[in-house]
């Protein structure tokens, strides 16, 4: 459902653009851009040790993180009012707290995420000095997930693995011609879907913390270089 939502979203932002405007942006050609920004990893329930033959009923859990940081780098061209480019990404989160059937273990853990995504936008001068931006992405994450709260006392779940991701991108921009740059603000909701992260015990038995989906919110300042 988030797949087709993002891919019709996508297109219809493309139909505006090939329709064209006056007021949209008129530069064409390659450019380059640099982010850094806060990261706001959403609270996420999921299901815990549901493989493991000691709890074969599993457990119900939430994953709670503290505010991260984020840096990303995009290359791409645009085609006017079109933009297409790939982007690297990287977000970390510290674990805050893992809260199993009531209980809060906060003894630590952490989360990354390196993103490779392809982006679609649609550029929109709306007055002499500011566009506006929309647009969305598909593509990867690799995730290194280290969750030491408590809960898995032994062993703790350090597990690294690439899922399937998307992206939805909204920001403002003011471009400077006499530099070859505009510099941005933008917002991106990124959703990481059906993970799962496991470990092995001494004894052999799999512990493991799955989710369908981790979500974030990301806030950026940056530049792009014509």
């Amino acid at each position: 459902m988030h797949k087709h939502i993002l891919l019709a979203t996508v297109a219809t932002f493309a139909s505006l653009g090939l329709a064209g405007t006056a007021s949209a942006s008129s530069y064409t050609g390659w450019y380059g851009s640099a982010e850094l920004g806060l990261n706001i990893a959403s609270d996420e329930d999921g299901v815990n040790d549901t493989l493991d033959t000691t709890f074969t009923a599993g457990y119900t859990h939430t994953a709670e993180w503290d505010a991260g940081w984020a840096v990303l780098g995009a290359v791409g061209y645009s085609f006017g009012n079109i933009r297409a480019e790939v982007e690297l990404g990287y977000r970390a989160n510290d674990l805050d707290k893992f809260v199993v059937s009531g209980n809060e273990y906060d003894n630590g853990g952490d989360i990354s995420h390196f993103t490779v995504m392809a982006n679609a936008l649609y550029d929109h001068k709306v007055t002499e000095d500011y566009e506006v931006s929309v647009g969305g992405g598909i593509g990867f994450d690799n995730i290194n997930y280290d969750n030491t709260a408590g809960w898995h006392s032994s062993p703790t779940i350090k597990d690294s693995d690439t899922f399937f991701a998307w992206q939805l991108m909204a920001g403002v921009s003011r471009p400077m011609p006499s530099w070859g740059t505009d510099v941005f603000l933008n917002y991106r909701y990124t959703q990481t879907e059906d993970l799962s992260f496991r470990e092995l015990d001494g004894s052999g038995n799999t512990h493991n913390d799955d989710y369908s989906n981790l979500s974030n919110h990301l806030i950026s300042v940056g530049v792009r270089f014509q």
